[in-house]
């Protein structure tokens, strides 16, 4: 009431309160309109200047901020963290929010979980060709979406170079099967792009008898 009206009889002062109360309230709501706004806008460091108001007004315009900043402080940390995912850091921490907040943890950790499951599936297919195992694909089955298309699709890019080399292979075993019978007389299949380098590992030769 001191920041309104002067001690004395307040009953001569009613019309200045109402006045001040009324310039209070619209004053409040256009500060939030316009933060309001701004942020629409994409201009989030935009707030309501509490220093405009008094009292409770000057208490809700900063409780008003503080809500906003803490939400934006979780969408940074949250970016921060799937910035790193960018990076191709997969370990990048991200603290546990609280209450209703944590399905960002929840979705983030569940992306996290597909891209490492899937890192680590290569890495095993790798290893085991590498020992000699070229049977062993990625299990796209436990994959959803992209992440199981692309699983398919290295599988399929495996398996196809796979296929050449069994007929590079079979055609050599033919070819070693027929000198063998004094006879030379081989077919090779026809192999696309630069599959078909593995042609000159293979001589094709027609001798008379």
């Amino acid at each position: 009431m001191e920041d309104v009206c002067p001690a004395g009889d307040r009953s001569e002062h009613v019309g200045a309160i109402k006045q001040t109360l009324h310039a209070q309230l619209d004053g409040y709501a256009g500060a939030m309109k316009h933060m309001s706004e701004e942020h629409d806008k994409g201009d989030i460091d935009v707030t309501i200047p509490p220093d405009k108001f008094l009292g409770v007004f000057r208490t809700m315009a900063e409780g008003v901020n503080s809500m906003v900043a803490g939400h934006i402080a979780v969408k940074k940390k949250a970016m921060a963290c799937i910035a790193e995912f960018g990076r191709g850091n997969f370990e990048a921490p991200l603290e546990r929010f609280p209450g209703n907040k944590a399905f960002i943890n929840d979705n983030i950790e569940r992306l996290r979980s597909n891209v490492q499951s899937f890192i680590g599936e290569m890495k095993h297919m790798s290893d085991e060709h590498n020992k000699g195992d070229i049977d062993v694909t990625i299990p796209a089955e436990k994959f959803e979406g992209d992440f199981q298309v692309m699983a398919q699709g290295v599988n399929g890019m495996a398996s196809g170079h796979i296929a050449v080399k069994k007929k590079a292979m079979a055609c050599i075993a033919e070819g070693a099967s027929i000198l063998a019978q004094d006879e030379a007389s081989s077919v090779v299949w026809g192999m696309p792009g630069q599959a078909s380098s593995s042609k000159g590992i293979i001589t094709i030769c027609s001798r008379a008898a």
